[in-house]
């Protein structure tokens, strides 16, 4: 399976994820692109199998862009990619943290 190679990319999967179903103007609102930008990042993540377009049943002008099945399934391995790397790092990131207190102003 492909893997989700850039921020955008990942970005664009999480929304498509949260909202189910979006389109192509709407997730270049969300992601603060251009919709020209947003039609290419669509058409590369297409192309990697990752999301697929579906007319609208409500308004036949526009086209949904949804989340594949693979692309779901990529998700949940990142996620919890994501989760054992920040489990790894939560005692470094503890000690660091701890190693502040005290030295920052209370903000007003």
């Amino acid at each position: 399976m492909p893997p989700v190679e850039t921020a955008s990319h990942s970005d664009t999967s999480s929304y498509l994820r949260s909202a189910h179903r979006l389109t192509t103007g709407a997730l270049a609102e969300r992601l603060c692109i251009r919709h020209h930008s947003a039609v290419g990042l669509v058409d590369r993540l297409h192309k990697k199998g990752l999301v697929r377009r579906r007319a609208n049943v409500r308004d036949r002008r526009q086209v949904l862009i949804e989340l594949t099945p693979n692309a779901e399934r990529l998700l949940v391995r990142l996620s919890i990619k994501h989760r054992n790397e920040l489990q790894r790092l939560a005692p470094l990131l503890s000690g660091l943290l701890s190693s502040f207190e005290g030295s920052v102003p209370p903000s007003s």
